[in-house]
């Protein structure tokens, strides 16, 4: 298969084939269009390549396909024979994907391809994120398209943008912009598991003045300390997991530090996305020339103190001293890093409040998931989600507060709503009854700890009958996001009957 893929000063024709022991299987298409997908960029705002592909497929094959106003694309099937007077099904996936890699990689994803590569029972990438979030619904819907399902009634293939980012694309709906009032979402990560509802959130921005002064003369070093090699996660799926946040270990570091030696804060940074629990930052500080030894007797004290405290979760966690040669830089005072180092402590991280109705799930958390410093400014953008609206308010208010106290702004974020069907919903009953079928095991629901596209939808359009399923995706918006290949099969197969079941 030849790919056309186009972005912003980027066009190339790709050849792309996945391996024959996947191709010659029952979701051969699903895996051969998951490859090609996989081989077009597509970060939040950036999905124009993909989009034109999936339309130049569509046209292709004589289907309609158009483009809203904000660039999500549609594209309608025709029912097969007899099937013409069913209700029409609106089958959902979205265009972006979380662009992160390790340190060592070299990918850009403004114009390499991402290859798959199959080890044992996973799919993964090379030292990135995989996209298999949510690349693998829209290689279903692509597989559809094809003529895959032989057995149907009307489908409207719904491929929505940035979802990764701000929703915008979800939020430019309308109910003019499908037929359909029956909803199969497709951006779920759990083999097994009907999502019938989801968390709400918002991505709130605390900008924290930062005012420097001279870091001293030649008794002063200035150096960088790297805290890395968290396991990090999604900041929904993964946040019950125990894993460290790297901004939260950053304040716990500087407490301990400045316990015993007056530390001044230069610069910090860290997390690369708000939805994804940062897995590595780094500090740096001034600290008087003759207090740097003990410091690094102090540094591997500490890594093995966090190495056991989170042994489970995150055993590798690596704390590292780089010498910054040169001009001395300003940094904060001792006092007003005392203070940030309070704030970082204080702010909510983590898991705040377990599910009453669903007692093994979240139903509030906050993750302090990206932190810059500019010239004049520290940046921190924090995801706080919950499946109730006034815990959401209560955590941003909190926020302020804390923020207040270092005389910095807090700017709200545009909110996503959370979403629950009813376990009763004749969609639900009949998911449950293929899968039961397909896997032999009872299908679980499940409220899903993270923002779905759902919420919004069910907001915007009235009357939305929706759930959400899809195969297994470990660690995604991580560069250890993996796909298991069992599950895809049972996706595949699942999502097939489904359509064509009459109810």
């Amino acid at each position: 298969m030849i790919v056309a893929a186009f972005s912003a000063g980027f066009s190339e024709q790709i050849a792309v084939s996945c391996p024959d022991s996947f191709r010659n299987g029952s979701a051969g298409g699903v895996w051969q269009a998951f490859w090609e997908v996989s081989a077009i960029p597509r970060g939040s705002k950036r999905e124009e390549g993909l989009r034109i592909f999936l339309k130049s497929e569509a046209v292709r094959l004589g289907l309609a396909a158009s483009i809203d106003q904000v660039g999500n694309l549609l594209v309608k099937m025709p029912a097969t024979a007899g099937r013409e007077t069913d209700p029409v099904t609106v089958c959902h996936a979205h265009l972006d994907m979380v662009c992160d890699r390790t340190p060592e990689s070299t990918h850009d994803f403004e114009c390499n391809a991402i290859v798959p590569v199959a080890s044992g029972e996973w799919v993964t990438a090379n030292g990135t994120t995989l996209g298999a979030d949510n690349g693998i619904g829209v290689a279903a819907l692509l597989d559809l398209m094809r003529g895959s399902s032989k057995d149907h009634g009307r489908l409207e293939l719904l491929f929505t943008v940035d979802e990764e980012g701000d929703f915008t694309g979800v939020y430019g709906l309308t109910p003019a912009s499908f037929e359909g009032r029956r909803l199969i979402n497709l951006d779920s990560e759990t083999d097994g598991e009907l999502n019938i509802g989801c968390a709400g959130g918002r991505a709130d921005k605390t900008v924290i003045p930062w005012r420097r002064k001279p870091a001293g003369g030649s008794e002063v070093q200035a150096i960088r300390v790297m805290i890395g090699s968290l396991q990090g996660g999604h900041s929904g799926v993964d946040i019950n997991r125990g894993r460290a946040n790297a901004i939260h270990l950053a304040g716990r570091l500087l407490r301990t530090v400045a316990s015993v030696v007056p530390v001044r804060l230069i610069a910090i940074r860290g997390g690369s996305i708000d939805t994804t629990i940062p897995r590595d930052v780094s500090l740096d500080v001034a600290i008087p020339t003759k207090h740097l030894p003990f410091l690094a007797e102090m540094l591997p004290t500490l890594q093995k103190r966090l190495r056991r405290e989170f042994a489970q979760a995150d055993p590798g966690i690596e704390l590292r001293v780089i010498p910054i040669m040169g001009r001395q830089s300003d940094a904060l005072s001792v006092d007003d890093t005392r203070r940030f180092t309070d704030f970082l402590l204080d702010v909510p991280c983590g898991v705040q409040q377990m599910s009453k109705q669903f007692p093994e799930m979240v139903e509030t958390s906050m993750n302090p998931g990206v932190l810059t410093t500019a010239t004049d400014s520290v940046v921190l953008i924090s995801h706080l989600q919950s499946s109730k609206l006034s815990a959401i308010n209560a955590l941003g208010e909190k926020l302020a507060q804390l923020a207040g106290r270092l005389g910095a702004d807090v700017e709200i974020g545009v909110p996503y709503p959370p979403w629950q069907t009813s376990p009763d919903a004749p969609l639900v009953k009949k998911v449950c009854d293929i899968y039961g079928a397909i896997g032999g095991s009872p299908m679980r629901l499940n409220v899903v700890h993270a923002g779905l596209e759902c919420g919004a939808i069910g907001e915007r359009i009235p009357g939305m009958e929706m759930v959400s399923f899809g195969p297994t995706i470990e660690n995604a918006h991580t560069p250890r996001e993996r796909l298991n290949i069992g599950s895809v099969e049972r996706f595949h197969t699942l999502l097939a009957r489904l359509l064509a079941a009459k109810f």
